[in-house]
Parts: structure tokens; sequence; C-alpha cells
């Protein structure tokens, strides 16, 4: 069942909106295989819907891994100015 341009509209509107997408590493490949499905099929706003979700979840994964990299450096700092 495809959608309809509306529907196509309201999900990209949703997305714009949304933030903060955790998804696991397989799910991100999974949702980047049916991507390119979709653009070699011509479906180029399902390709787009899909590619601006995974750009999301790289975002999330991105701001995850440098705050553990924050975290890593400023609690031993913190753990020697309380001593």
């Amino acid at each position: 069942m495809s959608m309809n341009r509306n529907e196509k509209y309201q999900a990209g509107q949703d997305w714009r909106r949304a933030s903060d997408v955790p998804v696991s590493k397989s799910t991100a490949e999974i949702i980047e295989k049916l991507a390119c499905a979709h653009l070699a099929e011509g479906d180029a706003g399902m390709f787009k819907l899909a590619m601006s979700s995974l750009a999301k979840m790289q975002q999330t994964s991105n701001d995850s891994i440098l705050l553990q990299a924050i975290a890593k450096k400023l609690i031993p700092e913190l753990d020697k100015e309380a001593k």
C-alpha cells in the first residue's frame, strides 16, 4: 500500500518535529536497505523519508557518543576536585 501525497507530506512534517529517535544498528541497516529499494523502484518520497530518519538516528548516536566521551573526561576531574 503506498502513501498518497498528503500522507507523505504529513509523515515528513512529523519527522521534522521528531528528535532523539533511538534504534539498534541492525534496524538502521534495514531502513537503509529499504530506502535504497524505494529509490530503485522510483519512489523518491519514501526514499527521502527513510534517509531523513537515518539522519535523525545517526545524530542521536553521535550525541550519545559525544556525551559518553565528555563524561569520561569530566568524571575523573570531578573526583580529583572532591578529594
